[in-house]
């Protein structure tokens, strides 16, 4: 069971790193990218030994055979991608990267293929090949610090050299049956190296781009961690329920799995934006946090709002209904998003005119602004003093609450309020009850509809 545990983990491991820098890397960065493919390739190379012990009917030696190669040929096509860009070998090498992925991958088919008829030799070649792309990556890489003024292309040799001993260990491992020992001293080596080239690759391209990595890394692996847990714990459990040989406890065991496993993947897909917020709280400062919780909800509200509304079209009721509605979230950029206020002519005029974006998030803001603006207009002209008296109803009535934020009557409030803040906090709760409130909220709301829609025209 400590062999399983521990070839799972690694397995877990690789993959992450594989498809975190596949991710990072996209279709721009192809060292990052197929450094990732070679990491993938690796992680399903280490699971297959593993399911042949634990399924010894399992025929896996042609996908064994074309795995071999693979990881051998993407690593040294990363080191292709990641000596310096001014090495004249490299600038001629990178073109014909597309043309030898897809000869990898045909040629991955054709061995499997092939060794599928028992043809031993294939496994031989396909070995050959996979070391040849190493030694070649290492030539490439002694040829660039040869000719290179700078002598800078330590990182890449450093990379290179994992990618070496990587391929090896894991050629060592497919042919002298490590995994069949249990050695899990060689499997914990392995897992180490792998950890140390993914953190090398990824930490080099962070550091060329001018960008931070560990926060990045760190979300991805709490989100990895919390998949894992709730989609291969359940496989888990099952699998300790199941020792039993009964057909009747097996159908009862995987009819469980298929509905644990149908209601994990649901709730993390429904929950994804509230959990991305939690792995930001638990890995980034609070700057960061704030930034990237405003960016989130301004994107997941996006798919919210109806463009179908037509503004001019609407009655003077339900034009006040929205915004009493937006008044009211002034204080959530991602709710005031969905707004359809934020298709008023006047904001397209006024963004337009000072040169900004016409994005969602934009119109939001400016609509914020625009909001603004209309209650300062709620202000009695003959009281320039802020007051309490009936003058002042409406302009306190929305002011107070959604521009200064004040929880008029909520139990708890912020400590560092300003003078004025706590005495009109004080004044609302001693002399407004909550429903004269409300219906000064929707006079004011009616007010700063009617002169949204006198400026839009």
């Amino acid at each position: 069971m400590s062999g399983l545990v521990l070839s799972y983990v690694l397995y877990a491991l690789t993959l992450w790193l594989g498809m975190a820098l596949i991710r990072r890397g996209g279709t721009t960065k192809w060292g990052l990218s197929l450094t990732g493919l070679g990491l993938v390739a690796y992680a399903i190379s280490l699971a297959l030994p593993r399911l042949a012990l634990e399924a010894p009917g399992t025929d896996i030696a042609p996908l064994t055979a074309a795995l071999l190669p693979l990881p051998g040929i993407f690593w040294c096509l990363a080191a292709v991608h990641l000596l310096q860009e001014d090495a004249p070998i490299s600038r001629r090498l990178q073109p014909y990267t597309p043309y030898v992925l897809v000869g990898a991958v045909l040629g991955a088919f054709g061995i499997a293929i092939v060794s599928s008829g028992g043809a031993t030799w294939v496994i031989n070649l396909a070995l050959a090949l996979s070391i040849l792309a190493q030694v070649v990556a290492l030539l490439l890489v002694g040829h660039v610090y040869r000719s290179s003024a700078q002598k800078r292309p330590w990182n890449a040799i450093l990379v290179v050299c994992l990618f070496f001993g990587l391929s090896t260990g894991w050629l060592l491992l497919q042919t002298t049956n490590l995994i069949d020992s249990n050695s899990e001293l060689a499997l914990a080596a392995l897992g180490f190296d792998l950890l140390l080239l993914g953190w090398a690759v990824a930490w080099l391209d962070a550091f060329e781009e001018g960008e931070t990595l560990l926060p990045d890394l760190q979300r991805s692996f709490a989100a990895s961690v919390v998949a894992v847990a709730l989609i291969a714990g359940q496989v888990l459990l099952v699998m300790l329920r199941s020792v039993s040989d009964s057909a009747e406890s097996w159908r009862s065991a995987m009819t469980l799995l298929l509905h644990g496993v149908t209601a994990a993947a649901i709730a993390f897909q429904v929950f994804v934006t509230p959990l991305q917020k939690l792995f930001d709280r638990l890995v980034g400062d609070r700057v960061e946090r704030k930034a990237n919780d405003s960016l989130r909800d301004a994107a997941d509200a996006f798919t919210r709002i109806d463009t179908r509304t037509n503004l001019a079209a609407l009655d003077d009721e339900t034009f006040a209904r929205l915004t009493r509605r937006a008044l009211s979230h002034m204080s959530s950029l991602s709710r005031l998003t969905t707004s359809p206020l934020t298709r008023l002519p006047i904001i397209e005029q006024r963004l337009t005119a000072r040169g900004a974006h016409n994005n969602s998030l934009d119109r939001a803001l400016e609509l914020r602004t625009l909001l603004i603006e209309s209650i300062e207009r709620l202000k009695p002209v003959e009281d320039g003093s802020p007051g309490t008296s009936d003058a002042w109803r409406h302009f306190n009535a929305v002011y107070y609450p959604y521009v200064r934020g004040l929880k008029l009557f909520s139990r708890y409030h912020a400590n560092d309020l300003s003078e004025g803040d706590r005495a009109m906090l004080d004044w609302f709760r001693s002399s407004v009850p909550e429903r004269t409130l409300h219906n000064w909220q929707t006079a004011a709301a009616r007010l700063i509809a009617q002169d949204l829609r006198e400026r839009g025209d």
